[in-house]
């Protein structure tokens, strides 16, 4: 227990950032929820949302792809799910 079993990148709502999913721990009390199922959560800032600068050439389909590859590419993970709630629907 505690071992990664699955990689997902998880894309929040609106106004959401990458720093929504330990909100999500933080209501149930458990600061590991996900690490506990064997989930390597993976959370990146949607263009001009949390961290990032605003694009206003930035376009879902074509660009968004690119950069998830590249996190994974960084991260060394090569196969990952995708998990969109609400406002990051469309990123899936």
């Amino acid at each position: 227990s505690g071992e990664a079993r699955h990689h997902v990148f998880y894309f929040g709502g609106m106004p959401a950032s990458a720093e929504e999913p330990a909100l999500h721990s933080a209501m149930v009390s458990k600061p590991d929820l996900y690490r506990e199922k064997g989930v390597h959560l993976i959370c990146i800032d949607k263009v001009g949302m949390g961290g990032t600068s605003l694009n206003t050439n930035f376009k879902i389909r074509r660009d968004w792809p690119r950069i998830v590859a590249s996190v994974a590419d960084r991260l060394g993970v090569r196969t990952f799910g995708v998990f969109g709630v609400s406002n990051g629907g469309p990123y899936v």
